[in-house]
């Protein structure tokens, strides 16, 4: 398998957890300060479904591109 091939089976698996599973991710804030040290608060952080969208098409699109005559790889008879 050619690298654009893994890379768009990989962005579609991502682009389908975080559009069927709802993914998030955490960052830290910092909430109040004692003494001089800081106290910090976990915040989790829905991904925008645009971006779970946008990762399906950019994977469907890797792997679904023509291939123009003459470019690398794409000879007849070049299948392993």
């Amino acid at each position: 398998m050619r690298i654009p091939t893994l890379v768009g089976i990989a962005l579609i698996g991502l682009g389908g957890f975080l559009v069927f599973g709802g993914g998030s991710f955490a960052s830290r804030r910092a909430a109040r300060t004692a003494g001089g040290v800081p106290f910090f608060i976990p915040e989790r952080h829905p991904v925008k479904p645009w971006i779970a969208a946008g990762a399906l098409v950019v994977g469907i699109g890797l792997l679904y591109r023509k291939r123009r005559p003459g470019s690398r790889g794409s000879q007849p008879g070049d299948e392993l």
